[in-house]
């Protein structure tokens, strides 16, 4: 048996294959009864599991293809963020928006519309222009984003076949400073989520909710020019969230922090405005911080940002509640967009993310504290992080469910890829 990351559950598969080439895979998929592909082991929760083989693409090799025409780069599945980001900056180009940390396969993360955070920027699966994938059958098939069929292929969870690459949108590479304030008056920055969410490009609330404040907000600018000392708070966030989230009461750090509060780690990326190239900013967590393991449990739910404000009063409601359970509690936002199983499909999103201590079973009152509080919001679960939603009410709640069925019905008739959420699910 196989732990997670996390090591909350244990993978279910007779087997564990790594095969070293496309010829390789393409026989071991028309093989087997039922397989999926795992990336770094990082979901909470069982959404890459199966009762078959797991398929590990780490041994396949490649290396990122760039298109500097069309301002596009083909990334190995397999290879982790921390990889592609530094084979595109080593080539002076960079990537829209990255997750919190850089470990996590870009396989995996596409599969399950991981995010990072700001209303200009959509999640990691926006970010892709084709999809190459073995099908059950062991044909190998490419589908573009502008295809029939690609919205629902790119946030397909494994369901379709196993991934092979991803063709992925590229920019020029650019510079990001990032500030953090503190103890920014609750009620004052419910009344005013949107804006505060917007002060910056990529903003991030961290809360306990038990509290009267937000205990910090993480502010992420895009910055101009080339040079690598300090900016001041003024240049750093010109006319931006340092002046909204002071003039709430906030006060600026004086030094790093990390998400509870106390001094920053090493592995924490550096804040109070020093300037460094986007993926050494955009992260919450340096390209070489790998861990094995984690003691903790993480959920996520996503819903409309009109009801933020509503959704943040339910949560300092119950706030005590979660007092056993929760460590931190971060807010973030995404752009809407058309991706089939996307939970920000149709809607702009405010993301509502927990990370638990290690208590199972004080994780289970917590999460079912926070999703009867959420209830009236239609959350929409991260598809890796741990649930206990209906699945059948959440597929309820994605109006483009049912040509996902039907694309699936197409793509795998013989289910050669589904496990048990994708089949309660779909």
């Amino acid at each position: 048996m196989i732990p997670n990351w996390a090591g909350n559950h244990q993978f279910s598969a007779v087997a564990v294959e790594q095969p070293e080439s496309m010829a390789a895979l393409r026989r071991l998929v028309s093989d087997a009864r039922r397989v999926r592909a795992a990336g770094q082991m990082h979901s909470f929760s069982r959404a890459a599991d199966t009762a078959g083989v797991l398929v590990r693409l780490d041994r396949m090799g490649g290396a990122v293809e760039v298109d500097s025409t069309r301002r596009r780069a083909r990334v190995p599945a397999g290879w982790t963020y921390a990889d592609v980001a530094g084979a595109l900056h080593g080539a002076g180009l960079a990537l829209e928006n990255l997750a919190s940390v850089l470990h996590i396969s870009v396989a995996g993360a596409v599969a399950t519309a991981t995010h990072g955070s700001g209303l200009r920027r959509g999640n990691l699966a926006t970010q892709v222009a084709a999809v190459e994938l073995v099908l059950g059958s062991g044909d190998v098939v490419e589908v573009d984003r502008t295809d029939t069929d690609g919205a629902g292929v790119v946030v397909a969870l494994g369901c379709l076949g196993v991934v092979t690459a991803l063709t992925l949108d590229v920019r020029p590479t650019y510079r990001v400073a990032q500030r953090v304030v503190q103890d920014v008056p609750l009620e004052a920055l419910t009344e005013r989520l949107e804006d505060v969410m917007c002060c910056g490009d990529s903003v991030s609330l961290f809360t306990t909710w038990r509290q009267d404040v937000v205990e910090q907000v993480w502010v992420k600018d895009e910055v101009p020019g080339e040079d690598v000392g300090r900016l001041d708070d003024k240049d750093a966030l010109p006319g931006r969230g340092l002046d909204l989230l002071l003039d709430m009461g906030g006060t600026a750090a004086t030094t790093d922090l990390d998400a509870v509060g106390a001094v920053a780690p090493p592995h924490v990326t550096a804040q109070r405005g020093t300037p460094g190239p986007w993926h050494q900013r955009l992260p919450h967590f340096r390209a070489a911080h790998n861990p094995a393991s984690g003691a903790e449990r993480q959920s996520e739910y996503m819903i409309d940002l009109a009801a933020g404000p509503a959704a943040a009063r339910a949560l300092r409601h119950v706030g005590p509640q979660l007092r056993d359970a929760l460590i931190i509690s971060e807010v973030r936002v995404a752009a809407a967009d058309e991706l089939w199983l996307s939970p920000m499909y149709g809607r702009e999103t405010l993301c509502l993310h927990f990370t638990w201590n290690d208590d199972d079973p004080a994780v289970t009152h917590a999460t079912s504290v926070v999703e009867r509080a959420l209830e009236p919001f239609e959350p929409r679960p991260h598809w890796g992080k741990l649930s206990h939603l209906d699945l059948a009410t959440v597929a309820d709640r994605y109006p483009a469910i049912e040509p996902m069925r039907a694309l699936r019905d197409r793509l795998d008739p013989d289910r050669t890829f589904g496990n048990t959420l994708t089949d309660r699910l779909l």
